[in-house]
């Protein structure tokens, strides 16, 4: 069994006029064998049994700019060098923030892998997609590129292309937006990883793209027994994916729950907001503008968005709390 363990996870990037926190004091944990309860926030009732809320797929949501994809890269530390990291990021009992680049590179790609967002910046337009899957088993097992490509096209093939030995000599150009997704999914799961780290994978899609996706990211936790973190702010996508969600808002935190729980019954005003945006309930936006991570409100970050705004909400920030199994970031569970 393996888990991933986030504790106490900031990050801050140095900035010409001082320094902005882009995610605050984040702890979260599930596990790429079977459930895990949250360690840091664990809420009363959760379980570490399989039968347990708090499940081996996790999706953490919010909207864009809240500090998501910032957590996602410092995992697997990929950003940029002004970026200042604190905390942990335990995996097998390492600490991943505390490894050499190299001793890191060799689980990047192998047990702990990542789903880019964006696959026009992520596939190198001028290497075919063979070559392209073919590297991961080169790097990783030192495989010659032929005795790999028949292993690249069974991946191909199990993501839905057909003719899939023919695909691996095409390019990115030749190839559809979903389609290239298909392709950073095969190449992400080539070595069978324990833990895939999808990164917005239905951002700018079509519903029908969103759908293939989806299904394919369905497949592959269920064929290769590998847990899912999603990052995403699409909730149709967390509802379909994952056991449990956990909600960002400016850098931190403020709900996390099983998905059932999270769509039932939300106990958070911006997790209630976030529901009453769904289609299905209207798509209703929720009020106001998100606070730029540079200047975040005090007392309570959302509070100047918040219906239920009680005066110690705009001076005194709240802790995350455990009410009814959940976990809740809100003076109204006091």
């Amino acid at each position: 069994m393996s888990c991933l363990e986030i504790k106490d996870l900031t990050v801050r990037f140095r900035m010409p006029g001082g320094a902005l926190t882009a995610v605050d004091q984040v702890s979260l944990s599930f596990c790429g064998s079977h459930p895990s309860a949250v360690e840091h926030d664990v809420p009363v009732g959760a379980t570490r049994d399989p039968s347990g809320p708090y499940g081996r797929s996790l999706a953490l949501v919010g909207e864009t700019g809240c500090g998501k994809s910032v957590l996602a890269l410092a995992v697997l530390r990929l950003l940029p060098q002004n970026a200042e990291v604190s905390g942990q990021v335990l995996f097998g009992g390492q600490d991943l923030l505390a490894l050499s680049e190299r001793e890191l590179s060799r689980l990047r790609g192998d047990r702990i892998a990542i789903v880019p967002q964006n696959p026009s910046l992520s596939l190198n337009p001028v290497l075919s997609i063979g070559r392209q899957i073919t590297e991961v088993y080169a790097i990783h097992r030192g495989e010659r590129r032929g005795d790999s490509s028949g292993k690249a096209a069974y991946l191909l093939q199990k993501l839905g292309f057909d003719d899939a030995g023919r695909r691996l000599s095409m390019y990115p150009s030749q190839f559809s937006e979903g389609m290239n997704q298909r392709v950073l999914i095969a190449a992400s799961v080539a070595l069978e990883p324990q833990i895939l780290l999808a990164d917005e994978p239905t951002k700018g899609l079509d519903q029908d793209l969103k759908k293939e996706v989806i299904r394919e990211l369905k497949l592959v936790t269920g064929s290769w027994d590998t847990a899912l973190f999603l990052i995403t702010h699409d909730l149709e996508a967390a509802r379909t994916l994952c056991q449990s969600i956990a909600v960002m808002y400016s850098g931190e935190i403020i709900e996390q729950a099983d998905t059932g729980s999270f769509f039932r019954e939300p106990l958070h005003p911006y997790t209630q907001a976030l529901r009453q945006s769904l289609p299905e309930n209207g798509f209703q936006p929720i009020a106001g503008i998100s606070p730029t991570l540079s200047e975040p409100p005090s007392g309570c970050r959302f509070h100047p968005r918040c219906s239920r705004v009680m005066e110690i909400c705009k001076n005194r920030r709240p802790e995350l709390l455990n009410h009814s199994g959940r976990a809740v970031r809100c003076y109204l569970y006091r």
